[in-house]
């Protein structure tokens, strides 16, 4: 390597692009070619702008600018482009990549794809012990690494992060985690990070795609989690009505009750039979906590869903429907949009019986709601009761309406 080149290179000073037109430090401008080729390994038409000779902060940089290029030139790490017209020894416009070694070498840089390649040989070299279905993810991972791109959010060459959401994914994917356990607790447990999860919540969910595993898939990835039994805060099932756990009846002095999920397999469904004429499942809390305090129909298992429904909320409900009688009627009452109406149609085939929905008909919406954007229809079955509903807020021509169902006064479903 030339000597007055790496002179050159240690004295000039470091700088950022200009914001109008291009680089004004050799070092970066060098790097920045660099970058693209990691990101465009078979691409033969990679540049970067250099700045006008005026941006510069002196006469002395642009001269020591133009040495330096010139240099790197006659190696044939660079083409060097001048402004049109300008002669030999011109402005500089931009220059072109055309062998990516000796800009390298004189950065002292190792290629981004030898980096990747000798971190994931550790990798499968240690005794993290990668599942053998998330092996190909790997191989993803690393691809997009060796091209100098993060990958679903995870920094290039950044193991680590990967070898933990591979395991979380992975504990999901086995059902590890069980109700009764929090987010951060889960995520320590089966990667020694209480915050892994919390932080990449949607990179996992998207790990679990990428292995096809079947999930009940929500509008949000908190949501989805609950779904899986995974909660930031684990929360009681919240429920009202004829209640017996361990055998006992519960006072029916107060509204409701909250039973950790647990404790879900202490009701005793066997000896509410006799008492429960229907199951209203409850989308948001304000209007569970009126339904069950100023209607009070105390022969309706009243249940919150929290929205999307919890993994003890679902583990309950199909007990009760597999476990009371025919004649009792399941019925579900939410907001008036997409996201009601899959939450509706998640439940119905939870329960997998005949579920009816409780105030939310679209005449309402147009009555009560307010315009909204129409969104692209759910695959729903059309035996769904979310069918319908559904169908209307999707439509193309006229106007799509929706209600939260905190605008509605609770009604008896008897």
């Amino acid at each position: 390597m030339d000597a007055l080149m790496r002179v050159l290179l240690k004295q000039s000073r470091p700088s950022s692009m200009a914001a109008q037109s291009g680089f004004t430090s050799f070092q970066e401008a060098i790097g920045a070619l660099l970058d693209k080729h990691e990101m465009r390994p078979d691409s033969t038409k990679l540049f970067v702008p250099i700045a006008k000779e005026r941006e510069f902060p002196n006469v002395h940089d642009v001269d020591q600018f133009k040495r330096q290029a010139e240099s790197m030139a006659s190696e044939g790490g660079i083409e060097i482009r001048r402004i049109p017209k300008s002669g030999p020894c011109g402005p500089i416009k931009q220059f072109k990549l055309l062998d990516p070694g000796p800009l390298y070498a004189l950065l002292g840089r190792e290629p981004i794809s030898n980096q990747v390649e000798n971190t994931i040989e550790e990798l499968m070299e240690s005794d993290h012990g990668i599942p053998p279905d998330f092996m190909d993810l790997v191989g993803v991972a690393k691809s997009n690494w060796s091209n100098g791109r993060s990958w679903h959010g995870i920094p290039v060459n950044d193991t680590v992060t990967l070898t933990k959401l591979i395991r979380i994914a992975d504990g999901i994917r086995r059902s590890v985690q069980g109700d009764g356990m929090d987010m951060r607790t889960f995520s320590r447990k089966v990667c020694g990070d209480s915050k892994a999860l919390e932080r990449n919540r949607a990179t996992v969910l998207n790990l679990l795609n990428a292995i096809q595993f079947d999930y009940e898939k929500a509008d949000k990835p908190e949501d989805t989690l609950r779904g899986l039994g995974i909660e930031k805060f684990l929360q009681p099932v919240m429920i009202a009505g004829p209640l017996y756990i361990d055998g006992m009846r519960i006072s029916d002095a107060l509204p409701y009750f909250g039973i950790p999920g647990g404790s879900i397999d202490r009701i005793d469904i066997t000896l509410m039979r006799p008492h429960v004429k229907a199951v209203l499942t409850i989308e948001n809390f304000a209007s569970f906590n009126r339904q069950v305090t100023e209607v009070a129909d105390r022969s309706v298992l009243t249940i919150y869903t929290g929205g999307f429904p919890s993994k003890s909320v679902t583990r309950l409900l199909t007990s009760l429907a597999n476990e009371l009688s025919e004649n009792v009627e399941f019925l579900h009452w939410g907001d008036i949009d997409m996201a009601g109406a899959r939450i509706a149609d998640l439940i119905w085939r939870t329960v997998d019986r005949p579920m009816r929905l409780h105030l939310m008909d679209v005449d309402l919406a147009v009555r009560l709601g307010s315009k909204a954007a129409a969104e692209v229809m759910p695959s729903f079955s059309v035996e769904s009761p979310s069918h319908t509903l559904a169908r209307c807020l999707s439509r193309s021509k006229g106007n799509v309406w929706t209600l939260e169902q905190e605008e509605l006064e609770p009604k008896s479903v008897l």
